[in-house]
């Protein structure tokens, strides 16, 4: 796998995920008679391998829900668990929407307002973000700079400009962003956004039913009902990833990452998952990457949350 020429002695705006002592406030859905044993489940319970596509990646298959093709730039703010849960909720939207809304949806609330998610700007915990989407939703809103929806990102990326169109990563140029994590935005409950003509209350979206699921379900709950979070281990050599398949090799480990799941595939005989990361999109590949699959690496397949939304 190819690598990005760059070092880190700080890593504290970039692994945000805290351990989940509360991830039993989510249901644990057996998906469609699925066993529930914790294992790979290769056929994902079917009993029929063909099934099953060999490669698959949301944002061809749903290719009018530009949401799944965008990759967040956290900047100096460890903000990788209300991203994730975010975004893949924004894609469910659109997908339950059959392409009829298109809207990105942001982070903010859930990083400003969020009281029992964690510490912001610090650090926060998936699933009780996926608890605040079910009883307070989401709202509106792009990248920081980009005057698009409701609530904008507020958070600028690291050594960049004014401007959503900077392509300088969370890790920078330079390596990653100088100091520590910038301090959590306070909560607004309005369209902050002056150029913005929607109301407040009407752009809000909330989940129906937030759950997690089995290996068995991995790939038949993505192909039905589009990305989901998944949290991994996070160790020194996967800041330099760039390309291939990546599997640990070397380094200290880091702390906890939560990301998007849009696929799977095969490549060079390894199969792989295709992730998001909010890294910007000059880390990695494009702000992608894949990690080897049904091996558990990094506990890529540990933990995984989704929600159906309430439209």
């Amino acid at each position: 796998a190819g690598v990005n020429s760059f070092h880190t002695n700080d890593h504290k705006k970039l692994v945000g995920t805290f351990y989940h002592p509360d991830a039993d406030i989510l249901d644990h859905e057996v998906f469609e008679g699925t066993a529930v044993n914790g294992g790979d489940c290769d056929n994902d319970g079917d009993g029929d391998t063909n099934e099953i596509p060999e490669s698959f990646d949301a944002r061809y298959h749903w290719f009018d829900c530009t949401s799944i093709s965008h990759i967040w730039n956290q900047g100096n703010c460890a903000a990788d668990w209300a991203i994730s849960v975010t975004s893949a909720m924004n894609d469910r939207i659109c997908i339950a929407s059959k392409g009829n809304i298109t809207a990105l949806y942001s982070p903010q609330k859930l990083v400003s307002c969020c009281d029992d998610c964690g510490n912001g700007c610090n650090g926060g915990y998936t699933a009780a973000a996926w608890r605040y989407i079910l009883k307070k939703g989401i709202v509106t809103g792009g990248d920081y700079g980009s005057n698009e929806g409701c609530q904008p990102w507020l958070v600028q990326p690291c050594n960049a400009s004014t401007t959503s169109a900077d392509p300088s990563s969370v890790l920078g140029p330079h390596g990653v962003c100088s100091g520590h994590p910038v301090d959590t935005p306070k909560c607004d409950l309005s369209c902050y956004n002056a150029q913005h003509k929607g109301k407040y209350l009407d752009e809000i979206i909330k989940a129906k039913r937030i759950f997690t699921f089995d290996g068995c379900a991995a790939r038949k709950n993505l192909r039905k009902h589009g990305p989901y979070v998944v949290t991994m281990r996070v160790y020194e050599d996967f800041l330099a990833y760039k390309s291939g398949v990546y599997h640990h090799v070397t380094g200290d480990y880091l702390g906890l990452l939560s990301v998007r799941m849009i696929g799977w595939g095969l490549e060079r005989g390894q199969g792989y998952w295709l992730l998001a990361n909010s890294w910007g999109t000059s880390w990695g590949d494009k702000g992608y990457f894949k990690i080897r699959r049904f091996v558990n690496e990094c506990w890529i397949e540990n933990f995984r949350y989704a929600g159906i939304p309430k439209l």
